[in-house]
């Protein structure tokens, strides 16, 4: 009789045991299987473009602080004209560029454009950058292939976008 006494004692303490181990199983799925699927449809989206532009114009700002902004036409005095005598007839459009600065300057990056006689608005025709370096006060000239649809008496011109130095 003692021992079916203790077999019972030990099946309820067994079964009391599993009881508790069975509410821990439960909280356990609830946690890690059940929370998570809770909020599957929740989509969180970051859009790091915006801190990578805020972090660039923080840069910038900083840079801007240390170094006075030096614009690119300031730097560099450049022409384009109709010049086929100097270059040829198959790059007739001549392209000098001087330069202004005091440091070498080590690449410049430009975009040409023509108007036509009879239109107001220029068409852009070529960008593209210099393979040369180009001392203070020094000149260098190019020749540039002029576009199909222009004509020589077109007014040609050239902006200045960027300017690299050497130090």
């Amino acid at each position: 009789m003692e021992q079916t006494v203790i077999v019972l004692i030990v099946i309820v303490l067994g079964l009391g045991l599993l009881r508790y181990a069975a509410k821990i199983i439960a909280l356990g799925l609830i946690i890690f299987v059940g929370i998570p699927f809770i909020f599957t449809d929740v989509v969180i989206e970051v859009d790091w473009s915006r801190l990578k532009n805020r972090t660039r114009a923080f840069v910038a700002t900083l840079s801007d602080l240390e170094m006075p902004e030096v614009k690119a036409a300031d730097e560099i005095e450049a022409s384009l004209t109709y010049l086929p005598s100097s270059c040829s007839l198959e790059r007739p459009l001549r392209l000098e560029m001087q330069s202004l600065s005091t440091q070498r300057i080590g690449q410049v990056a430009y975009k040409l454009s023509h108007r036509p006689q009879d239109r107001t608005a220029p068409v852009s025709f070529t960008e593209g950058t210099s393979d040369q370096t180009i001392a203070p006060g020094n000149v260098v000239a190019y020749c540039v292939l002029m576009p199909p649809n222009a004509r020589r008496d077109d007014l040609f011109s050239v902006e200045i976008t960027d300017v690299r130095y050497i130090r």
